[in-house]
């Protein structure tokens, strides 16, 4: 018998959960992160935080109580939200939010934050 976890990265927060294969649920985890708005219309969040930290504790969470090994992880994750990363895989900058107004256009045709 086996383990099977599931991770949601979600707006605010990274959830895990971990269950047996008929569906028992045998530990539960949700690690916070924040939501920045540097200035009107702007949601984001830190890529490192909400994907790497945060995954690896509630992973971490899960894991502790569990007296079986875990056979499979499946993540799900916020859309449409954008992360955008190095040819290394560190952020490129911050990630935007789904509420991120910076890549609409408004009523006016503008695209650009205060025009």
């Amino acid at each position: 018998m086996g383990v099977t976890v599931g991770i949601d990265i979600g707006t605010t927060s990274v959830k895990a959960v971990a269950a047996d294969d008929d569906g028992n649920v045998l530990a539960r985890a949700r690690v916070p992160h924040p939501i920045v708005s540097p200035f009107p219309g702007a949601f984001e969040h830190d890529i490192d935080q909400a994907w790497r930290a945060n995954v690896g504790e509630a992973l971490r969470q899960v894991a502790r109580p569990l007296r079986e090994p875990v056979l499979a992880v499946n993540v799900a994750a916020m859309v449409p939200s954008l992360g955008a990363v190095r040819a290394d895989g560190t952020a490129a900058g911050p990630g935007l939010l789904y509420g991120d107004r910076r890549g609409r256009r408004d009523d006016h045709g503008s695209s650009q934050p205060g025009d």
